[in-house]
């Protein structure tokens, strides 16, 4: 009889926890659907509550001029990836995991932050760009004379290996930028 009881509380604590589980999931869909970022934010932003009580994100001021500079820097033409992580490290650009808190970005890091929409204005969900709610870094316009050039110069991989140096980068083209610019519209 015991047993029966245990039993019982199990599957009915089981069915509560499934039911949690469904609801975070549906509100983090949701959150997305709306722009709405989940997660740590990206390099360049600070996790924050608005005057709600509500999860939002706000321009790093630390890290934002950097990033920005970054973009505007690499945009004018002269440089690689490996001189712009240079100059970050130049700048102070540091990480801001907990583990690596203070030591300077890599250059895969900064390779991520030269290719990543997110600083444009859009992030990645469910297959679809979708903008996102909160202050871009930069425009356009910036983006794309940078992602033209890592695609002139051929780095537009991870390694820059011979056998890569070409090809388009599949996450973002122009043509996904056009289309987000009508669906703003």
């Amino acid at each position: 009889m015991e047993l029966n009881f245990w039993n019982m509380h199990v599957l009915m604590a089981n069915a509560q926890v499934n039911n949690m589980i469904d609801k975070v999931k549906g509100s983090q869909r949701l959150n997305r659907s709306q722009g709405k970022w989940q997660g740590s934010a990206p390099l360049g932003y600070l996790n924050r509550r608005d005057e709600d009580n509500k999860a939002t994100l706000i321009l790093d001021p630390v890290r934002a001029p950097i990033i920005q500079h970054l973009f505007e820097a690499f945009s004018k033409g002269g440089h690689t990836t490996k001189t712009i992580w240079l100059l970050a490290k130049q700048l102070g650009l540091c990480s801001k995991m907990k583990k690596r808190k203070g030591i300077p970005v890599s250059k895969n890091t900064v390779y991520d932050i030269l290719t990543n929409p997110f600083y444009y204005g859009l992030m990645y969900y469910d297959g679809n760009w979708i903008k996102h709610q909160y202050e871009p870094l930069i425009n356009k316009e910036l983006f794309e004379r940078v992602q033209s050039i890592l695609t002139q110069n051929g780095t537009h991989n991870r390694n820059n290996v011979d056998e890569n140096a070409g090809k388009q980068w599949p996450e973002i083209t122009i043509n996904h930028l056009d289309e987000f610019d009508k669906m703003v519209a």
